[in-house]
């Protein structure tokens, strides 16, 4: 099998989202599509920008070099999950002619919904239908709760069954969910991380660095230790921040910047935890802007909820931008990939549980002695396309 994509015609068929408003399809499906035209292929994304002032109901427009995009204007209204399939596959027949112009290959969908909606359209054009399993939808919805959500669940699991029956190919994102889905459905996937965008991998200078401490109000000799992402309850931020506190208390010298868009809530546990906030930062900021803040830090720290499912299948794209950002990481062992990754680069370390700061400081001070060039290249072997070039290109051969 080669490894060029000269012959690939792929439709990213993603009519929930948006490659150029939401940071994660930004990243994990703009950031696919243009490794796959950096190996020859040619793309065409089908997404949503819903415009009340446009006028429009559909353009078709030119992205940049090999990708195109094809974009549904129209409002829509709420509908319960159930009837999205139906929804999508209505919503086809207003898009064929372009579908049928462009002439896929290759269908790629990440979810079950879109999956089964664009099963007609592979069919029609004898193309190649994959579905990207991003993570356990029924398990997921069953947790939340309730009789209500408990009988979604039974759908959501027939629905599952019925995207992986029609797709011809499936990808998921780390080799522990790709065990679970060959012993639920007998059938293999195609393993590769979620990947960071190519902007985590270029470095800053030592100047900007200094400058961006200095804009938070740290010192060049403080250890500033980042987390990154959002408050969900799977990230257990009850305990980082006890942790982060405690860890704070034992090292002077020890600061900590926040990345996160729900800044008041972070505000509010912080306060609830008695955290001084001498010793910390928390910031908002727009995508483009979160590498040179995470290369102006020493330290990432990302920690998930230990016994449960949904984390010990996961792959957090934190992790490989605070690698590309050359920073070593602190993690919980409950996170898919991620440890034994860690450990095979000693490009991080594996926390204690329960959380402690003793053990933590001791494992951090150890990992800020590691030559930075140990955590890019861990980065570049695990988390960067060009690290994935023979998955990627198995997937739309």
């Amino acid at each position: 099998m080669g490894k060029s994509l000269a012959h690939s015609r792929i439709l990213f068929y993603i009519p929930e989202g948006n490659v150029e408003t939401s940071g994660v399809y930004a990243s994990q499906v703009l950031g696919l599509a243009r490794y796959c035209v950096k190996i020859g292929a040619k793309c065409l994304i089908f997404q949503w920008a819903p415009c009340q002032r446009s006028g429009k109901e559909i353009r078709y427009r030119n992205l940049e070099e090999g990708i195109d995009v094809v974009e549904d204007f129209v409002p829509r209204k709420y509908r319960q999950f159930w009837f999205q399939t139906r929804d999508y596959r209505r919503l086809n027949k207003r898009f064929i002619k372009a579908f049928v112009e462009f002439s896929p290959t290759h269908i790629y969908c990440r979810q079950y919904q879109t999956c089964r909606a664009a099963k007609d359209i592979a069919v029609s054009e004898r193309a190649t239908l994959i579905y990207s399993m991003r993570g356990p939808d029924a398990f997921e919805r069953r947790q939340m709760g309730g009789i209500k959500n408990f009988v979604a669940s039974l759908y959501t699991a027939w629905a599952v069954r019925r995207a992986m029956k029609a797709c011809d190919k499936f990808t998921t994102m780390s080799h522990s969910f790709a065990k679970w889905n060959k012993e639920k459905f007998g059938r293999d996937a195609i393993v590769f991380p979620c990947c960071v965008t190519d902007g985590f991998f270029k470095q800053t200078n030592e100047a900007e660095k200094r400058s961006v401490r200095l804009s938070l109000g740290f010192a060049e000799d403080d250890t500033v230790v980042v987390w990154c992402g959002g408050v969900f309850v799977w990230q257990r931020l009850d305990d980082v921040v006890c942790l982060l506190r405690d860890m704070s208390k034992s090292d002077s010298k020890m600061k900590v910047l926040f990345i996160v868009r729900e800044a008041d809530e972070m505000r509010s546990l912080c306060a609830k935890h008695g955290y001084d906030k001498s010793k910390y930062r928390i910031i908002s900021l727009n995508p483009t802007d979160v590498p040179k803040y995470l290369q102006a830090c020493d330290v990432g720290i990302d920690c998930l909820l230990q016994d449960d499912f949904k984390c010990s299948i996961c792959c957090p794209v934190k992790i490989g931008e605070y690698l590309a950002s050359g920073l070593p990481v602190l993690a919980t062992s409950n996170m898919g990939d991620v440890p034994k990754r860690l450990s095979e680069s000693g490009a991080g370390a594996i926390l204690a549980e329960p959380l402690n700061a003793k053990d933590a400081l001791a494992k951090m001070n150890r990992l800020l002695g590691v030559d930075k060039e140990v955590m890019r290249n861990a980065a570049k072997k695990y988390y960067s396309w060009d690290g994935n070039k023979v998955p990627v290109a198995t997937l739309f051969s």
